[in-house]
């Protein structure tokens, strides 16, 4: 896939609005682009990214799968301002008066082109997960362990509940008429590519349902 460098962001074309599956199509390319493009290079700067990167790849999911698919093959990723602040450091004892003042005014000019830039999809992206705290191995289990209380407390209302158990049970009638799939009920099984048995996954769903329905005769009987 053929990218000009000239026509990037600041380019005068209209940016064709994407959906957010044909961004996430178009970035698996874009991913392999700028692996191969960073292998030839130390590392790649944000206004490079910016440059390069599609105007229409603006879903911030579709940057995350992105720049979490940069870090794991390992490319460096780096402010421009950073490097050129060490070259300037470099040429502090070489400075020509002529030239620091043509330097400045294109400094200016810089900053001001800065500005518009400060809203490129990427640089706001790194920003935004710049402020936020990076979780910790404890921290993470203990959002697990809050999420798996919910669900069970989420389950007990629901059974406590004669609409909620109604409604668990209609799944089964659901489920034997073909009007939802075994896939619709069961975590784990969205992904075209799990295998399973669906006789099996059946079986189990109305021997569920039928501990349901003993549990509701149980709550409705007064002794």
């Amino acid at each position: 896939m053929s990218k000009n460098p000239v026509a990037g962001k600041d380019s005068e074309v209209p940016v064709k609005e994407l959906t957010l599956a044909q961004q996430e199509e178009l970035i698996k390319e874009e991913i392999q682009r700028f692996i191969k493009l960073a292998k030839e290079r130390t590392a790649l700067s944000i206004e490079e990214i910016n440059e390069l990167l599609p105007a229409e790849i603006i879903a911030a999911s579709v940057l995350d799968t992105f720049m979490q698919a940069l870090e794991v093959n390992g490319v460096v990723i780096t402010d421009s301002s950073e490097n050129k602040k060490e070259d300037e450091e470099d040429q502090f004892f070489l400075s020509d008066p002529d030239k620091e003042a043509k330097d400045e005014e294109e400094e200016e000019e810089a900053e001001s082109e800065g500005d518009a830039k400060s809203n490129d999809p990427v640089r706001l992206y790194l920003r935004k997960m710049g402020s936020v705290s990076l979780l910790t191995r404890e921290g993470e289990v203990e959002i697990a362990r809050r999420i798996e209380f919910g669900e069970r407390e989420i389950v007990r209302a629901i059974t406590m509940s004669p609409i909620g158990t109604n409604e668990i049970i209609q799944l089964g009638k659901r489920l034997d008429e073909g009007r939802i799939k075994v896939k619709a009920i069961f975590r784990g099984l969205e992904d075209e590519d799990t295998q399973y048995d669906e006789q099996e996954y059946i079986q189990k769903i109305h021997e569920l349902i039928g501990h349901v329905r003993k549990y509701q005769k149980k709550a409705a009987s007064p002794f």
